[in-house]
């Protein structure tokens, strides 16, 4: 499994547009320009180029720029590969997971100061009272990226509800598929996990590969 990870800036937005504006699909490229800030749309970005990095250190070649395709809930796949892949990006840390022959997921998410209660009709009552009884920041953040990550590796998106499903000892089933959780510590103020079909623990090879956006 290989996990790059970068920071995005403002100093070399224009710089990766110009750079990368043939690399990628015309709508996707054209998607960029109309985000209406340069940090989405270099977040975006960088997920591609993160992606098309991640496949030449697994000397693989796939086509990123015409043999993506989406599935029925907009999840980004190769075609006629074995190749997964799912990308995650949060305030200014961008994130690109590849693995070969099961399904995964990423989130990654900034720690804040946010209103639990606004998030509590997502949850199920176990969840609710395991965050209650621990510190309740960043047992919620823990709680929310483990719980994207599965949703993004089963390829469902929001069309799968929160609620349906909990997560027990990094392990949960959804339709009969289980799907295991690993955290990955990248910065001490950001929480992420990975979701997958292949169980996940300290005897995974997880390559972390930080990819400075000045040597782009």
């Amino acid at each position: 499994m290989l996990l790059l990870y970068s920071k995005i800036s403002p100093y070399r937005h224009k710089y990766l547009l110009e750079k990368y504006s043939q690399s990628f699909d015309v709508n996707f490229y054209q998607g960029l320009l109309k985000f209406h800030n340069w940090q989405d749309a270099q977040m975006s970005l960088l997920g591609r180029i993160l992606l098309k990095k991640g496949l030449k250190l697994l000397g693989r070649n796939e086509d990123v720029k015409n043999f993506i395709r989406y599935n029925h809930y907009g999840k980004p796949f190769f075609a006629n590969s074995n190749i997964n892949f799912n990308i995650s990006h949060s305030s200014e840390v961008v994130t690109c997971a590849l693995i070969e022959n099961y399904a995964i997921g990423i989130d990654i998410e900034k720690i804040a100061n946010i209103r639990i209660d606004d998030y509590l009709s997502f949850m199920t009552k176990n969840e609710r009272n395991k965050i209650n009884n621990k510190s309740e920041v960043i047992a919620f953040f823990n709680y929310w990226t483990q719980k994207e990550a599965v949703l993004k590796a089963a390829g469902e998106g929001l069309n799968l509800d929160l609620k349906s499903f909990e997560i027990e000892n990094n392990r949960t089933e959804i339709n009969g598929r289980i799907y295991y959780t690993f955290y990955i510590f990248l910065y001490p103020d950001y929480i992420c996990h990975i979701a997958s079909m292949k169980k996940i623990d300290k005897s995974i090879n997880i390559k972390k590969t930080y990819i400075n956006v000045f040597d782009l």
